[in-house]
């Protein structure tokens, strides 16, 4: 695809999903939505179609091997965007490691730096956790590679370079991505089934306060009823005369057949009542946490990153394109019943 074919296919992107865009020497500002701050984990999009510009403006090139780009056209195709891709080595990745050094607070520990050039492949997920108060929309930007699995958050923003080569062990790669995310996602996993039962507990409190209320309701129109037929028959024994007291008793007599029609009515209320309650605990205890996992993109990946090596055996690595320091670990086994 040529670069004035890839700018108008871009522009019409925009165009059909209301990003509202404007264009200025060749630089493109891009307010996104959220759905795709939620995909490209930023809040605005600049970049130029220009390499020139690009590198000038120190900017997002925009184009056919892009991230950005290929994740635009990906769904317009096959919905996942595939690619693979390489980062360039930049004299500047040693410098900014040295500033940053601190952040192991080793002190005046000795270390060895050694650049190296890392391959692997990376996968973003769209999570959704839904649980019985709110569902979670989310990211999992993960970065396999050295026998690790690394958070890779912001990866997506470098400049990186397409690579003319056919990809490979794609479906054993995202098997290795789809085992590794709950154990990734291990924390999250274990608050939000927290949270979920508590706001369960909640609900569950919140129906049987209901239902008894209810009950209550019932109970409180027979015992009125009850207490005007209680009186009633206290006025048959404090009555002075045989007319007074046929009276009352006429009186009790028909307070007790409403007493027995309300009870009546009243039971056929509860059975509703329980129904009712019934139908909504089976609905409750139906309710579990759901977990469900989309893969938007994969990229075959080559990246220039550095081991830290310190006496005292802390190693490390450290990530340009992440621009983070990583404990070297043995990658984490899945368990066997996922």
């Amino acid at each position: 695809m040529d670069s004035e074919l890839a700018q108008r296919f871009f522009e019409s992107y925009l165009d059909d999903n209301k990003l509202k865009y404007k264009v200025k020497d060749s630089i493109y500002v891009v307010k996104l939505d959220r759905d795709h701050k939620r995909w490209w984990d930023m809040a605005e999009l600049k970049c130029t179609f220009d390499q020139r510009t690009a590198k000038e403006k120190n900017i997002q090139l925009m184009g056919v091997g892009s991230f950005i780009f290929d994740s635009m056209v990906s769904k317009y195709t096959s919905g996942l965007n595939l690619s693979n891709l390489s980062l360039p080595e930049h004299k500047q990745d040693l410098i900014e490691l040295n500033d940053r050094l601190d952040e192991l607070s080793k002190g005046s520990t000795s270390y060895m730096i050694e650049p190296v050039i890392g391959f692997g492949f990376y996968t973003m997920f769209e999570v959704v956790i839904s649980g019985a108060s709110q569902t979670d929309r989310f990211n999992v930007p993960l970065l396999f590679a050295q026998d690790q699995v690394f958070s890779a958050f912001g990866l997506e923003r470098n400049k990186f370079e397409a690579v003319d080569m056919p990809l490979k062990d794609i479906d054993k790669d995202i098997e290795k991505a789809v085992e590794h995310l709950p154990i990734h996602l291990k924390a999250q996993l274990d608050e939000k089934e927290k949270e979920h039962d508590k706001a369960m507990n909640g609900l569950i409190r919140i129906q049987d306060e209901h239902v008894q209320s209810q009950y209550d309701e019932l109970k409180q129109s027979e015992d009125n009823l009850q207490f005007k037929i209680d009186d009633a028959k206290n006025q048959v024994l404090d009555a002075s005369s045989f007319s007074l007291k046929d009276k009352w008793n006429r009186k009790v007599k028909e307070l007790e057949r409403k007493l027995k029609l309300l009870v009546d009515k009243n039971n056929e209320k509860r059975r509703k009542i329980k129904d009712e309650f019934d139908a909504q605990q089976t609905t409750l205890d139906r309710r579990e946490l759901s977990i469900d996992a989309k893969l938007l993109a994969y990229a075959k990946l080559e990246f220039p990153l550095f081991t830290v090596k310190y006496e005292d055996s802390d190693n490390y690595y450290y990530i340009p394109a992440l621009r983070k320091f990583f404990p070297m670990i043995a990658e984490p086994k899945a368990p066997k019943n996922l």
